[in-house]
């Protein structure tokens, strides 16, 4: 698989979690909430190569969480086999200011229950699945 369709699959994750996991759609807190979650940083350790054809299983969980930015800590499996790992650092900001923003108090209650703790050994993990089914390229 060409390794920016990684990314790709990780922003859609993200969406998904803003709607399943946090009751708010990625939609609804740009346009309504007048909120943005721009990507800060990203890091990706591939450790095993994905194939055509093969389902790829993304979960989402917090790594940290700060005043205006969250650490997503997302891993990749096939078959329950590990096949990339990626951590990546998003912000909270005002559309309107275009600055960074305090998370709001109600969707911070709700990131901490994905929080991974050194008491709660398995976060609450939000999935999504991806069968490739176009090029290999890579």
């Amino acid at each position: 698989m060409y390794f920016p369709r990684f990314l790709e699959l990780v922003n859609n994750l993200t969406e998904d979690w803003f709607e399943q996991g946090l009751g708010m759609p990625f939609n609804e807190f740009h346009l309504v909430h007048g909120y943005g979650v721009p990507v800060v940083n990203t890091k990706v350790d591939f450790l095993k190569a994905c194939r055509l054809g093969e389902r790829l299983s993304l979960e989402l969980s917090i790594e940290s969480l700060g005043g205006s930015s969250t650490v997503l800590a997302i891993r990749g499996r096939v078959d329950g086999e590990e096949r990339l790992r990626l951590r990546r650092k998003v912000m909270i900001v005002s559309l309107e200011a275009r600055r960074a923003v305090a998370i709001p108090q109600e969707l911070r209650e709700r990131m901490e229950r994905y929080l991974i703790r050194p008491d709660r050994i398995s976060p609450c993990p939000v999935a999504v699945a991806a069968t490739f089914l176009g090029s290999s390229g890579g």
